[in-house]
């Protein structure tokens, strides 16, 4: 699908009209994917991901990856990657002071660095965790 490629595309190389393109197209559908979801899956995630917000975690230094277990609990979109000096993907390049810590970034907010997964998790449960009663 070529909206899922727009998204993968700015994710990875920062380009803004990748961004553009992706947002246009999933708001042409937006009315249908949030009636029918099932009859738009390949589409419901996109929707769900926009409407939620994104997530990025670069692993730097030697902290540990987490495990898929440890992942399985968080949307399908979230992005947990080890970052390296001269990555061709911009937000993986590493930083100057190579500290062992966890990049979080989640929609448009970027985190102090983390130094456990635990407050990784914490972040993370507080961003994609909905009061019912609310």
């Amino acid at each position: 699908m070529i909206a899922q490629v727009l998204e993968s595309l700015f994710m990875h190389f920062a380009e803004p009209k990748y961004q553009e393109l992706f947002i246009t197209l999933l708001e042409k559908h937006a009315q249908q994917i949030e009636k029918f979801p099932s009859w738009y899956s390949g589409w419901a995630r996109l929707h769900a991901m926009q409407t939620c917000g994104n997530a990025h975690i670069g692993i730097s230094g030697d902290c540990p990856q987490p495990n898929a277990q440890e992942l399985a609990q968080w949307p399908s979109w979230l992005t947990a990657l080890g970052m390296k000096n001269e990555s061709p993907i911009p937000w993986l390049n590493a930083t100057e002071s190579q500290e062992n810590a966890y990049f979080l970034c989640s929609g448009t907010m970027c985190y102090e660095p983390l130094k456990e997964w635990q407050q990784v998790q914490e972040l993370l449960d507080e961003r994609y965790s909905s009061d019912i009663t609310d």
